[in-house]
């Protein structure tokens, strides 16, 4: 029982050093005299959008079990179907390419 809380604990504790750095990045300001070619506004949509669509999908395959830490639910079962087919880890991926 000790050991479950104290993976919990460390779950959510990653949860808030990820939140707070994904904040930070909003909050940054960003230089606005720097233009970027157009190549790489586009392939920046992409990778945006991938990243998007890979995290909602992975989340859908979960279902029930989705949870926000990386301590699995009690029910969880472990999915190989779907992004989990290729990818490990595929809504951190998603985050990523976000």
């Amino acid at each position: 029982m000790m050991a479950e809380m104290s993976e919990r604990t460390t779950g959510w504790t990653f949860v808030g050093v990820q939140a707070l750095l994904l904040v930070g990045l909003l909050v940054i300001p960003w230089p606005t005299h720097v233009t970027n070619p157009g190549w790489l506004d586009v392939a920046a949509s992409v990778c945006f959008w991938a990243g998007v669509a890979l995290a909602i999908a992975a989340g859908f395959v979960l279902g029930r079990s989705l949870t926000a830490t990386p301590v699995p639910l009690e029910h969880a079962t472990l999915r190989t179907s779907g992004p989990y087919r290729w990818v490990r880890h595929p809504i951190y991926t998603g985050v990523v390419l976000i």
